[in-house]
Parts: C-alpha cells; sequence; structure tokens
C-alpha cells in the first residue's frame, strides 16, 4: 500500500514538473519566437501533418487587461480555438496552461498560484475533467488526488 502512494504521488509530480518547466518555452513558441537556444520545435505545438493535406492558417489572439497587460495568448484556426492557450496574471507569471481543440478543451491542462507553485494539473476530454487530477498547496506540496470520468468525481486520495 505504501509503495502504490509514493508511485501515485510521484505520477503527479513528474508530469507537473515537466509542465511547469516547459510552459514559458511553449509560450514563446506561441508568440513566434521560434529561434534561439531555448527554443521548442514547432513539431511539439502541432505534429506536422501528411503534405497531401491543406494547412490552413492560424491566427496567434491576444487578449489584454484594461490596464493593458497580456490576459491571454491562444491560437484560432478556422475561426476555433486550437492549439495551446495560456492566461496570465496581471503581473505576468503564468495563471494556467491548457489545449483546444476544435473550440473545446481537450488535453492536458495546469493551473499556476499567483507567485508561482502549481496549484493543479490533470487532463480534459470535450471540455470535461477526466482521469486523475492533482491539487498541490501554495508551498508545493502534494494535498489530494482526484479522479473524474466524464466530467464528476468518482473518488479522492489524500496525501
Amino acid at each position: 500500500m505504501i509503495a502504490k502512494k509514493k508511485l501515485s504521488r510521484i505520477m503527479c509530480l513528474v508530469p507537473a514538473l515537466a509542465v511547469a518547466a516547459a510552459a514559458a518555452h511553449l509560450v514563446s513558441v506561441v508568440e513566434g519566437e521560434t529561434s534561439g537556444a531555448n527554443a521548442v520545435p514547432q513539431a511539439v505545438l502541432a505534429p506536422e501533418k501528411p503534405a497531401c493535406q491543406a494547412a490552413a492558417p492560424a491566427d496567434i489572439v491576444r487578449e489584454y487587461y484594461d490596464t493593458g497587460e497580456v490576459k491571454s495568448v491562444f491560437r484560432i484556426k478556422n475561426g476555433l480555438r486550437n492549439g495551446p492557450a495560456y492566461h496570465f496574471f496581471r503581473d505576468g507569471d503564468l495563471k494556467g496552461a491548457e489545449n483546444w481543440i476544435g473550440d473545446v478543451r481537450d488535453g492536458r491542462f495546469a493551473m499556476f498560484f499567483d507567485g508561482g507553485g502549481l496549484r493543479c494539473m490533470g487532463v480534459m476530454k470535450a471540455d470535461k475533467l477526466d482521469g486523475r487530477v492533482c491539487y498541490f498547496t501554495a508551498d508545493r506540496t502534494l494535498k489530494f488526488i482526484e479522479t473524474y470520468e466524464n466530467g464528476a468525481s468518482v473518488g479522492r486520495e489524500y496525501k
């Protein structure tokens, strides 16, 4: 039982560290800053499509707070949100990151505390929480893991 709890904690922390470390790099890719030593290859954002498919252009959209700071950055393709989206606090720190497919949140997401630190991370499918979502405290320790099926909670493990 103890080994299973340790494994659960590791399974949440390893992706959490990867999400936190990669978020800044992916924001620069969304913004079009693909050069430099720390740039993430474009394939990370959108896997290459076969040559026979015509790729529609994607527009980068930036939303701003009324005081002028960037609130969010995301891509619009064919009139729908597609790809990664990033939300920011007024001070510029990352508030959240998520993936969109056809104007629906689908894929990994992460939310951060104001001032840094991962708040929660997990997966959404068709705009609903799915699978295990890890929740953290402000001091960066794992608080609990909640399991979801089709958006509804089906269990919680406290750490």
